[in-house]
């Protein structure tokens, strides 16, 4: 797999057969509640017809569990910033809800 080396190597890179991807993370102020946005966006661009016949039948399988550790890394990347452990997090989460083995869901026992 070839290897680019800076930001105009890979804008110029076009060998066939290949997708590029290049994902970013963006930290945005939100003035209206006081605090942060962070987003994810991941663009790919394909060097031929050929692979980007291949790369959509690739995505299609990947999409879910990609979507999942995207939502994992912003979590992840949210109770770092507030200064919480995973642990805590769910700790949290289960007394807002009030506490106790199934918290938060209704309908049960």
């Amino acid at each position: 797999m070839p290897l680019t080396t800076g930001p105009e190597e890979f804008r110029a890179f076009n060998v066939p057969g290949y997708a590029k991807a290049a994902v970013n993370f963006r930290v945005t102020s939100d003035a209206s509640e006081s605090g942060t946005w962070l987003s994810t966006e991941t663009r790919i661009a394909t060097t031929d017809p050929g692979a980007r016949c291949k790369f959509r039948a690739y995505w299609l399988l990947i999409r879910p569990g990609s979507a999942l550790i995207r939502r994992e890394w912003l979590a992840a990347i949210k109770r770092r910033a507030e200064g919480r452990e995973e642990g805590e997090a769910t700790r949290a989460s289960t007394q807002r809800h009030g506490g106790g083995r199934g918290a938060g869901l209704s309908g049960g026992a």
